[in-house]
């Protein structure tokens, strides 16, 4: 069988030729004539899969190393007997990381006590939960409002959108989905928008599209001290520059693009692309084999917001990313890409050894609470 394997994910050549010949391609530059005799296609969420790329095509099988899948026409592959796999979960330590780590260059600059803030999250599924565990052992409060998934469990249940915007911070976490009882396409309108007070905080390292950017655009102009972060953008590469110039911390779609997220993307394909050919494969490397360990520059001035800074540093990410300020569109989707690989080397905390002896005794506990080792 033939895989043709975006290239940028783990162990696209070496590790799954062992279920096939492979054959490699850049994310955003396919189309059908690509395709040739693949029967496999393994993909991230910058290849749109729909009827005109795999209609006339030898594919059985679709792939994606996401956790979301709006990229995906499911419709299409069901009529069509197209097996669909993802990696759910994959990426969840990785986003709540991410959104910890903007808590905490908030509260640096808002001189705000964590433990001092009330955190509303928008969904509460694979990644929300994550986030919420990590919040509940840093002894954050936070509220959840989520319709779909009610299981049960310890979560406070926020009984509208309107309770989560009374929130110190907004967090989005849900999937981009256009039909069903409630979609999220659009969800967080002018009409939640305007809600945010002077000094809120609202994220979304969730999908573009779940948040009306020009609203957005509109409502910091008119309030100096709303602070958004943005991560997953409409129309990427091809971003919102008014909105980008207006954020306090823009990313290029990275919350989820750890090395240990891309590791675990690819393992959950790897075991559903053999069980699906039925076939004994050798196991998959372990994720200390592709993920190195890393030490934490350790001195007794450090503070928890230094050591998140040297494993996700967001000023410089903003930096970078406004570099598309400058450019045309045809520039802008190659920039987009670059630094967006860039920035997706970073190492999950737990990857990260520090010497406690050499730190303030009072942020240890954090450290570890963090999962720093």
């Amino acid at each position: 069988m033939e895989l043709l394997i975006d290239r940028q994910i783990t162990g696209a050549e070496k590790i799954f030729s062992r279920l096939g010949s492979v054959r490699l391609f850049d994310g955003r530059d396919i189309s059908s004539a690509d395709l040739g005799k693949a029967e496999a296609l393994l993909v991230r969420s910058v290849t749109k899969i729909d009827a005109d790329l795999l209609s006339s095509s030898r594919v059985r099988v679709v792939a994606s190393a996401t956790s979301g899948v709006d990229h995906v026409d499911l419709s299409f592959l069901r009529k069509s007997g197209i097996q669909f796999f993802d990696a759910k979960g994959s990426n969840s330590r990785s986003v709540a990381e991410y959104v910890v780590c903007c808590l905490f260059d908030y509260c640096q600059l808002t001189d705000a006590r964590l433990d001092d803030l009330t955190v509303g999250i928008i969904g509460f599924g694979c990644v929300g939960s994550a986030l919420g565990q990590m919040l509940d052992d840093l002894s954050v409060e936070f509220v959840v409002y989520d319709p779909i998934n009610k299981a049960t469990d310890n979560a406070q249940r926020a009984s509208s959108l309107d309770e989560i915007f009374q929130c110190d911070v907004v967090t989005l976490h849900v999937p981009l989905t256009f039909e069903g009882e409630f979609p999220t396409a659009g969800m967080i309108s002018e009409e939640y928008l305007e809600k945010l007070k002077p000094g809120q905080l609202i994220i979304n390292s969730a999908r573009g599209g779940v948040l009306d950017e020009q609203a957005l655009v509109r409502r910091i102009h008119r309030t100096n001290q709303l602070y958004a972060i943005i991560d997953c953008w409409e129309h990427e590469p091809d971003i919102n520059s008014e909105l980008l110039a207006s954020v306090w911390r823009g990313t290029p779609h990275i919350a989820g693009h750890s090395l240990e997220a891309r590791h675990r993307a690819a393992e959950i394909l790897y075991g559903s692309l053999s069980e699906w050919l039925n076939v004994d494969v050798l196991a998959f490397p372990s994720v200390e084999s592709s993920c190195p360990s890393r030490e934490l520059v350790a001195h007794a001035d450090l503070t928890i917001r230094d050591a998140l800074l040297n494993v996700c540093p967001l000023e410089v990410y903003t930096r970078k990313i406004r570099g598309l300020l400058e450019m045309t569109v045809g520039d802008k989707k190659a920039y987009f890409d670059i630094i967006r690989q860039e920035s997706g080397l970073r190492s999950q905390f737990s990857a990260y050894s520090v010497e406690p002896l050499k730190l303030n005794n009072a942020i240890i506990p954090t450290i570890k609470t963090l999962g720093f080792k």
